[in-house]
């Protein structure tokens, strides 16, 4: 589904990592971003913008998948708030 001007002009707030993912050994830095409304549609392909406005906290590296979960989920939780 591609989207027209009404999605590009509005705002979802998200959780958003920005990093080299270190729990993965990744070679390229990737943006992920969890939008934290009730959003069910595909924007692959599509040129979005992303306002920054606050940091939670430094990349790190767990040493099991469960860890990095919790992480996340404290996260979303933190942008929640």
């Amino acid at each position: 589904m591609k989207y027209g001007e009404d999605f590009k002009s509005k705002r979802f707030r998200t959780s958003l990592s920005i990093g080299w993912n270190p729990s993965y050994d990744c070679t390229e830095k990737t943006i992920e971003a969890f939008i934290l409304e009730n959003f069910d549609q595909d924007f692959y392909d599509e040129e979005i913008s992303i306002e920054i406005t606050h940091f939670i906290r430094a990349e790190s590296s767990y040493s099991n998948l469960d860890y990095l979960i919790i992480a996340i989920h404290n996260d979303i939780e933190t942008t929640k708030s």
